[in-house]
C-alpha cells in the first residue's frame, strides 16, 4: 500500500516511532519505504492489510482497547511530542465554538445552544493536558484485520498527546449512549487493563466515563467546525446527524 501527503506527520511517525510501538504490543503496519520527493510530497510504502474490522465488533472491543492501553502506557514515558510543532494538537478554542455554531444559527434555541457549546468548551480543557500519546483517530474504519486475526491501526496522521478518553471516545460509533452505558463499559474495560500495567485505575469508572462523553462531544464539534470551513469534503448525512442530535447530548456533561 502506498500513501502520499503534503504533511510529514505520518511519514515521521513510521520512521521514528512505529518500530518501538510495535515491540510494545501496538499493531502497526510494516513500513517498507518512506521518503519525500522534489515537490515536497511525503510518501510511505507499507504493508497492505485487506481485512475490514467487522461492524459487530465495534463496541467495547477488548483487543482494540488493550492495544490503545499499550500505546498510552508506552508513550507516557519514552515519547514526548509537546516540544515538536510537527504533530497534531487537539484543542477546543473560541474559533472552533464559533465555527460549530454556524450550523445552529437561526435555530429557535440558538442562544441556548451557543451557551452550552461555550460551557462544554470550558469543561473539555482537561482533555488536552498531555497525559500520554494518542492515536488521535482510532475510529472503527481506521482498523484492519490481518489473516491471523490481529487488529492493526492504519492511520496515524493525528498522532498526538492528550487524555486517553479522546482515543476511547473516537472508537465509539455515533454520539455514544444517552444513559452512559457504552462509555461506562469502555471505562471499566480500560481500567481493568490499566490496572494490569500500573496497579491502579486511571480514574474512577464514572469519572472516566464522563471524560469519554466529553471527548466524544469534542470530536463531533471539531468535525462540524472543520466542515464549516470546507463543506464539500464532509458528508452531508453525517453533518445533519450531528446537528440534529448534538444539542441533546451537550447538557449530559454535568
Amino acid at each position: 500500500m502506498v500513501k502520499s501527503s503534503s504533511h510529514n506527520r505520518e511519514r515521521l511517525f513510521y520512521e521514528r516511532y512505529a518500530n518501538a510501538l510495535r515491540e510494545h504490543g501496538v499493531h502497526v503496519p510494516q513500513l517498507y519505504w518512506a521518503g519525500i520527493d522534489s515537490d515536497h510530497t511525503n510518501w510511505i510504502a507499507m504493508e497492505y492489510i485487506p481485512g475490514v474490522f467487522p461492524q459487530e465488533q465495534w463496541r467495547n472491543n477488548p483487543a482494540q482497547i488493550r492495544m490503545l492501553c499499550n500505546l498510552h502506557a508506552y508513550c507516557s514515558g519514552p515519547i514526548s511530542l509537546r516540544d515538536d510543532a510537527t504533530w497534531y494538537r487537539p484543542k477546543w478554542d473560541d474559533e472552533m465554538t464559533e465555527l460549530a455554531f454556524t450550523w445552529f444559527e437561526g435555530s429557535s434555541e440558538g442562544e441556548l445552544i451557543k451557551q452550552r457549546l461555550r460551557d462544554a468548551q470550558q469543561k473539555s480543557q482537561t482533555l488536552f493536558v498531555p497525559h500520554c500519546c494518542l492515536s488521535g483517530d482510532p475510529n472503527p474504519t481506521n482498523w484492519r484485520v490481518r489473516s491471523n486475526g490481529e487488529l492493526v491501526m492504519v492511520d496515524w496522521e493525528r498522532f498526538c498527546e492528550g487524555n486517553p478518553a479522546i482515543d476511547l471516545a473516537i472508537t465509539m460509533p455515533n454520539l455514544g449512549t444517552e444513559d452512559l452505558s457504552l462509555e461506562t463499559q469502555l471505562a471499566r474495560t480500560y481500567n481493568r487493563l490499566y490496572r494490569e500495567m500500573n496497579n491502579a485505575a486511571f480514574q474512577s469508572d464514572l469519572d472516566f466515563a464522563l471524560q469519554i462523553r466529553a471527548a466524544k462531544i469534542w470530536t463531533v464539534v471539531e468535525f462540524i467546525a472543520n466542515a464549516a470551513r470546507d463543506m464539500d469534503n464532509y458528508p452531508k448525512a453525517t453533518i445533519d446527524y450531528i446537528v440534529a442530535h448534538l444539542p441533546a447530548f451537550i447538557p449530559k456533561l454535568s
